[in-house]
């Protein structure tokens, strides 16, 4: 949690987590969790200083001028990302979409056979 630099709520179901060392981990809920994104703040206690799917947070609501809990939802696992993939999915969300977890990933194509290229 130490490495933890900041979060951001991408919707009820789906939370990025920002490295110190500039990695970006995704964390998708196995259920919803209610007024996450509205609230767009958590909180967790992590024990050993660890993060993971058994772990909980807690939703953080504003009362007048203090933060109190609300709803508590137990994380999911945590899957490697990148910056350009979580801007891609909050704009998704912004633009009325709904995320999900499919990921992409940059690959070189094979070049064409000389064989194939007679044809």
């Amino acid at each position: 949690t130490r490495r933890v630099r900041r979060t951001k709520v991408i919707d009820d179901s789906t939370i990025a987590f920002y490295m110190r060392n500039g990695e970006v981990y995704l964390n998708m809920l196995p259920r919803r969790c209610p007024q996450l994104a509205s609230n767009d703040r958590f909180a967790y206690e992590a024990r050993g200083g660890r993060l993971c799917s058994i772990d909980q947070i807690a939703v953080l609501l504003r009362i007048g001028t203090r933060l109190e809990q609300g709803f508590r939802c137990r994380l999911g696992e945590f899957h490697v990302s990148d910056e350009e993939t979580v801007a891609l999915m909050i704009e998704t969300v912004e633009q009325g979409g709904r995320t999900s977890p499919v990921t992409a990933e940059t690959v070189e194509l094979p070049e064409e056979d000389a064989a194939d290229s007679e044809d």
